[in-house]
């Protein structure tokens, strides 16, 4: 019918949505209804799904960013269900059966715990019509158990580290006691974490990485969630800076003369123009209804807390700020990392960094390997050089690349993606100025898989009529698109003259005539004469044992081994001599 269908789920609610035609509304409210409702969860499905949720837990528990994010609300909310991540723990993920997804579906799938939103172009009695044939067919089903949520304790004053031995640089959150969304100080607390640190022209960009050279990245952040909330400062930084940064940060905020007019137009105008963005689209504005009834049971609060926004005063936010930006209350939370620490020992964590080897195998191709072996995944790259250099005809080199995806001989079609997809791992492809590569990623246990579906995506690409032709109208919808974007269109027109008669003068996805004329012909030329193992490099990072070694060696010294001179461009003018 012509849409397309999504879902997300937040520490409080679970949404679907569908975007269609207006006249396809009715049909896709009986789809919508009839996938929420009335869910079979087949065996097969669920330990698929499993598996999948599974391997990004653990993917999530390596990535330092996210586990900083998790260590600062376990920290802050340790008694209530916020402190768990949104996708849940890895030990309760294994131990769930079809029969706990069954009683969960009946039990909260239900037409009194619903909320349903539709925004556009439709009839109201038809869709409604729909939706109330489809909530006719659900019983309601009592909770099995009360849902009881214990209170938040306040935390102040609390100082916790924890060392990372893959850091390389320090994470750091100072971190206060917030509001719940129906507080009324909420959108006052949402305007001074702006003006702390919403951009690079925020007061904390300026003062603490710009000027005093401190920090790699700071920002400053609200949670208001239904039950409680957390304000604070996060900045990425060297360790060696670590306590210099928490004082110069401190010294700024008692000083409070950011506390003024030009900033606090400054932020309204960021939140406003935030908030109102998002109702350009039907998906926008159904996302807040849903989301202002199920936090505050008023559809049209959003519209209030703008308003409130626009009204609030200097005066207003700097009472604000001295109730709750108390020094004595804030607690330091951070992930620190091993270097500055004498009693932190490894046999592989060396001031010299990660242990790396080069080889080069008989066919001429270059593999580097990089030993992470506290992290269970494997990263396999890919990587030939040349990018626009190569590109005899513009965009050829893109072609060539995203070509790659449509499937080779031992994984035809979109079964390379199916593959890699049901471990928890992904297959991507790039192609820029100088390089073109093609990446899979995926827990070190599925290594092999992950190395026979990198070699024949790279060796053997099909080049199918179909794919090809998807791929073509994709750049030439891109070609077009960069003309309706001024900022893309002078960008182009510079290249254009700095590169006279270089391939870089050209976007990378080619022109509109170049893209009109290149045949399958021309990709599988290209294609044999540039992937070949003597201008490739395989980058291979993550856990890998002696035996990963060999096998990923064996399978890719059959890539074949072809001298090819690069193309020598001569127009080297200056854009001075412009």
């Amino acid at each position: 019918i012509g849409g397309q269908h999504n879902a997300w789920t937040s520490f409080e609610k679970t949404v679907f949505y569908v975007t269609v035609p207006s006249e396809n509304a009715a049909t896709a409210m009986k789809i919508l209804a009839n996938a929420v409702l009335f869910s079979s969860f087949p065996q097969e499905e669920l330990e698929k799904e499993k598996k999948v949720v599974f391997n990004e837990i653990l993917m999530n528990q390596d990535n330092i960013d996210r586990f900083f994010s998790t260590l600062i609300f376990k920290t802050f909310f340790s008694t209530h269900p916020y402190r768990y991540p949104v996708i849940g723990e890895a030990s309760l993920m294994l131990s769930l059966n079809r029969e706990d997804l069954i009683q969960y579906h009946k039990e909260r799938y239900r037409p009194s715990n619903l909320i349903f939103a539709v925004a556009g172009s439709f009839d109201e009695k038809t869709v409604i019509d729909a939706l109330n044939s489809e909530l006719e067919k659900v019983k309601e089903v009592p909770y099995s158990e009360p849902v009881i949520r214990p209170e938040t304790p306040k935390i102040s004053g609390l100082y916790r580290e924890v060392i990372r031995p893959d850091a390389e640089l320090t994470r750091l959150a100072l971190v206060w006691n917030g509001v719940p969304v129906k507080h009324k100080d909420m959108p006052a607390l949402d305007l001074i974490s702006v003006i702390l640190g919403e951009g690079r022209s925020s007061v904390l960009y300026k003062k603490i990485k710009d000027e005093k050279k401190l920090v790699k990245d700071i920002s400053a952040f609200s949670y208001n969630l239904g039950d409680a909330g957390i304000v604070g400062i996060e900045a990425i930084l060297e360790d060696k800076n670590f306590l210099q940064t928490t004082n110069a940060i401190f010294s700024l905020l008692k000083n409070k003369n950011f506390l003024n007019t030009f900033e606090l137009k400054r932020a309204k105008n960021i939140i406003l123009s935030q908030s109102i963005s998002s109702l350009q689209t039907m998906e926008g504005i159904t996302s807040e209804l849903t989301t202002d009834e199920a936090d505050l049971g008023a559809p049209e609060f959003s519209e209030r807390y703008r308003e409130i926004i626009r009204s609030i005063s200097v005066s207003e936010i700097k009472k604000v700020f001295e109730k709750y930006f108390n020094k004595n209350l804030c607690s330091v939370i951070a992930v620190r990392t091993p270097q500055t620490y004498k009693t932190i020992s490894s046999n592989f964590y060396t001031k010299k960094g990660f242990k790396i080897e080069k080889k080069v195998l008989r066919n001429g191709l270059r593999v580097v390997y990089v030993h992470r072996p506290e992290i269970p995944l494997v990263n396999l790259k890919f990587l030939i050089k040349g990018g626009l250099l190569l590109d005899e005809k513009p965009g050829l080199n893109r072609f060539v690349n995203e070509s790659l995806a449509g499937g080779s001989r031992k994984f035809p079609g979109s079964s390379a993606f199916e593959k890699i997809e049901s471990i928890g791992g992904s297959l991507s492809f790039f192609a820029g100025n100088n390089s073109a590569s093609v990446t899979v990623e995926s827990l070190s246990e599925y290594l092999n898989l992950a190395v026979n579906i990198l070699y024949d995506t790279v060796r053997f690409p099909l080049f199918s009529e179909e794919k090809v032709e998807l791929v073509r109208q994709d750049l030439i919808s891109e070609a077009k698109s960069r003309k309706e974007n001024l900022f893309n269109e002078g960008l182009d027109l510079l290249k254009e003259l700095v590169y006279t008669n270089h391939p870089y003068r050209y976007p990378n996805c080619g022109t509109l005539s170049s893209i009109s004329n290149i045949k399958i012909s021309d990709l599988k030329k290209f294609h044999k004469r540039y992937y070949v193992a003597d201008r490739s490099v395989l980058v291979v990072t993550g856990r890998i044992s002696k035996k990963d070694k060999n096998f990923i060696e064996n399978v890719f010294c059959n890539i074949p081994k072809r001298k090819v001179k690069d193309i020598l461009w001569t127009d080297r003018r200056s854009f001075s001599n412009k």
